[in-house]
């Protein structure tokens, strides 16, 4: 009897201890959200503009003081690069700093938003090869938006995405003759680096955004986004070599305005 009585006591012990306990049952681990966890604010959002309530937004991209040397890039290793290169002249020369008469080329500028309720083109831009060169350097597409991928030299490439971002496609194809195509669509906004195995040298950028404000700027650095929504929004523009830069716009329906200024200087391009 006594030795069912200390049973008994040490099971009532041993109810009460683990009625204190916590709990540890484990939570399936997470991602910590879309943020990350990291719990910074998210991206402003922007939507189409209402029928005829759309305004433009133009300006341009400068470069302060002196331009870096494009360098020819090295096509002398391989014979029919270096026989195109011979035929128009000259080799190609670099592309990632390219610098005409104080405007900056190739600069992406575009509203730092995350789009909703935009309807991709049907139809895209196309990203060509010739002369051993990505041409233009950098293009810019919607999501969902078709970019066609085109092999205009008589050699081999090989066409290879470096796209980091979930949703948008890692490829890594070889285009063997000229003539050769592919189409490639994006799903998440990213700048994806784009380069050939094959022939090092050949790099080019796809800008993708989900919303339609976005431009590239050309030899004179001039860049325009059309219908855009009323509101305050943060302009960006991104380079490959000078980073990001940004500014506040206070934007109102069926607005024009046309000075909208960015410039980077050569201490930019070296912080990369």
């Amino acid at each position: 009897m006594l030795k069912n009585w200390m049973l008994t006591c040490a099971a009532i012990a041993l109810a009460i201890s683990c009625s204190a306990c916590p709990n540890k049952t484990e939570e399936p681990a997470g991602d910590g959200g879309t943020d990350g966890g990291s719990g910074a604010a998210t991206t402003a959002a922007i939507t189409p503009a209402k029928d005829g309530e759309g305004a433009t937004l133009s300006g341009k991209v400068t470069f302060k003081g002196e331009a870096p040397d494009r360098r020819p890039l090295p096509v002398e290793g391989n014979t029919y690069c270096k026989e195109h290169a011979e035929k128009a002249g000259a080799a190609p020369r670099r592309e990632d700093i390219v610098v005409e008469g104080g405007n900056l080329v190739n600069a992406v500028v575009y509203i730092k938003a995350a789009g909703s309720g935009f309807t991709a083109p049907s139809t895209g831009p196309t990203l060509d090869q010739v002369g051993c060169v990505y041409t233009p350097h950098v293009v810019a597409v919607q999501t969902g938006q078709p970019l066609k991928i085109h092999n205009g030299d008589d050699t081999s490439h090989n066409v290879h995405s470096y796209a980091k971002k979930t949703g948008n496609p890692k490829f890594n194809d070889a285009q063997a003759t000229k003539g050769m195509e592919m189409t490639q669509t994006f799903k998440t906004h990213e700048f994806v680096q784009v380069k050939c195995d094959v022939h090092s040298w050949m790099e080019s950028y796809v800008a993708v955004f989900d919303h339609s404000f976005f431009a590239v700027t050309g030899k004179d650095g001039s860049f325009t986004l059309k219908n855009v929504p009323a509101g305050e929004w943060e302009v960006s523009v991104w380079h490959e070599k000078g980073g990001e830069k940004s500014q506040k716009i206070k934007v109102d329906a069926k607005a024009t305005k046309s000075d909208i200024a960015f410039e980077y200087t050569a201490d930019d391009m070296k912080k990369r």
